[in-house]
């Protein structure tokens, strides 16, 4: 009987313990911030905070979004958190949710002061000119959360890989980039290239705006961008390769840039 009674209490105190939301003091509430940037803005303070984020809910003034992370400990422990966004009437208010079961409220200590040390920063804009005299290159890995905020959901059928690649051309020379001048660098070091034709995009609205922006081979004028996209076979990149050709000499500069 004791055993039965010790084996109820331990099952009821795990229960009340993973129902106990975290406290509402730690919950933060950012006014005169549109609804629609809040979603973007908890994703970036993960990602700031050292989260490989895993989901996204975008937040829409009658329904309330969710971005979730996970994030590896010094002792090797996997930690699951995530942010709870709630639009209001002139406002957004960003409540972080523990993952542990005996929680010690360290994320959201964090992430209430990195979203309010970030939301003071401007938000991010893609210029219409760039900045003169130099050349910039970037390359970005879109996966699932990212595509949601992005492109408003997955464009892809399968495991292949999907990157945005934005060129910046803040010199006095027209210049040109196409598929064959970027490559991706796998783990080992070994050049990967794209796909032909966005092979591994799926179907409907979102593969098809993905499919029209494929990059094909693109001039980029002087004091202007270009942004594309490319599909990659299946694999982990962590560098990315790109040549850009000068239009006017046809020589070449290359670029050897972190994909993002």
């Amino acid at each position: 009987m004791r055993q039965k009674m010790r084996v109820r209490w331990l099952i009821a105190t795990l229960i009340l313990l993973t129902a106990c939301p975290t406290p509402r003091r730690y919950a933060v509430e950012q006014a005169g911030m549109p609804c629609e940037r809040g979603t973007r803005l908890a994703y970036e303070t993960m990602q700031q905070l050292g989260y490989s984020v895993t989901e996204v809910v975008e937040a829409t003034p009658g329904t309330a979004g969710r971005v979730a992370g996970t994030r590896r400990r010094s002792d090797g422990t996997l930690v699951r958190d995530s942010v709870r966004i709630t639009c209001r009437a002139g406002s957004v208010e960003f409540q972080p949710v523990e993952g542990d079961l005996v929680p010690s409220f360290e994320f959201s200590r964090k992430f209430g002061y990195s979203i309010t040390t970030l939301v003071k920063a401007p938000v991010e804009q893609q210029p219409a000119t760039v900045q003169t005299g130099r050349m910039d290159v970037s390359i970005d890995l879109i996966d699932v959360p990212r595509a949601t905020l992005d492109l408003g959901g997955w464009p892809m059928s399968g495991e292949d890989v999907l990157i945005r690649v934005r060129v910046r051309n803040g010199t006095d020379r027209p210049v040109v980039v196409e598929p064959a001048s970027i490559t991706l660098l796998a783990n080992g070091g070994e050049p990967v290239n794209a796909l032909a034709n966005g092979t591994g995009l799926g179907t409907g609205a979102i593969a098809d705006g993905v499919r029209a922006r494929l990059l094909e081979r693109t001039r980029v004028a002087p004091g202007t961008q270009v942004e594309r996209f490319l599909v990659f076979p299946p694999g982990e990149y962590g560098e990315a390769q790109v040549s850009v050709e000068d239009v006017e000499t046809g020589e070449s500069d290359g670029f050897q840039v972190p994909v993002r």
